[in-house]
């Protein structure tokens, strides 16, 4: 698991938006894919006077730069030094509970088969006020990890559980590795269009806790609980789009009109999302 300069980044405009005022807690420890001076100067860029000094590209070294007064990792073993050592599958000690002000998943939920019992010890482990971020494979990543989220698992699951300021977004990136740019497209809740890229997608989800949050309520998808109203209006131009491209003329069409296909067909980038976020 690891966090490349895009997530550093995110992470940086989340702090600069509420700042830590309590612990961070990562599930399983994080690799840094970057250097000290590049994270001091990541830092500065965003507008934020390190509160430590940075001299090794360490997960903690770079929560406690954001101000953090102690920075652990809860990991199935301790063979990377976790502080926690306990297996998500089961649920976690209740002396744990409430007493992180931030818990970032960079890439931990995927791994774990009972993803329900993960959420739960998640929430649990959140204090009240406190954050958890969602760095999770959506598209791309066959045999990562033992799934791909969609973006509606964490809008659906944080709403259904009191939770506030779900926000919930697509990070594209074009290569696999961690240093990649993102385009990062917001979803609202009930976006229920396919998103297929020929480059990798994740879901990154923020969520903040309540007094009266919890963990354990099941959601029903947004778009079956609620339908939109736009459901069953006629759509003309996507019917006349994969009309066109059905037809034997469909491949020059597809070539002629492919600067358009976006506003057309809502399975490609941006989705009918509106225009990214890029960070580098």
């Amino acid at each position: 698991m690891g966090l490349g300069p895009p997530a550093l980044r995110f992470l940086c405009r989340l702090v600069r938006e509420h700042p830590l005022d309590g612990p961070v807690l990562t599930l399983g420890r994080q690799a840094l894919v970057s250097s000290p001076r590049a994270i001091d100067r990541l830092l500065h860029a965003e507008g934020i006077t390190p509160a430590a000094p940075i001299t090794t590209a360490t997960d903690v070294a770079f929560f406690r730069a954001l101000g953090a007064p102690r920075v652990e990792a809860l990991d199935v073993s301790a063979y990377e030094g976790a502080e926690l050592v306990h297996d998500l599958n089961q649920p976690i000690p209740q002396a744990w509970a409430g007493q992180y002000a931030l818990v970032v998943d960079g890439g931990t939920l995927e791994h774990v088969l009972d993803v329900r019992q993960a959420l739960r010890n998640v929430a649990a482990l959140v204090a009240v006020g406190g954050r958890v971020v969602h760095f999770s494979p959506s598209s791309n990543y066959a045999d990562h990890g033992f799934y791909s989220f969609s973006p509606t698992l964490f809008h659906d699951h944080y709403a259904a559980n009191g939770w506030d300021d779900v926000r919930v977004w697509v990070a594209e990136h074009d290569r696999t590795s961690p240093t990649a740019p993102w385009r990062l497209y917001a979803v609202p809740r009930g976006h229920a269009t396919a998103k297929t890229s020929r480059h990798r997608l994740a879901a990154v989800a923020v969520a903040t806790k309540t007094p009266t949050s919890s963990g354990d309520r099941i959601p029903v998808q947004a778009i079956y609980a609620a339908p939109p109203a736009s459901v069953g209006r006629p759509r003309p131009l996507r019917r006349l789009w994969w009309w066109v491209a059905g037809s034997p003329v469909g491949p020059a069409a597809r070539w002629l009109l492919h600067p358009l296909v976006p506003a057309v067909d809502r399975t490609r980038p941006p989705w009918g999302l509106g225009r990214p976020v890029r960070l580098r």
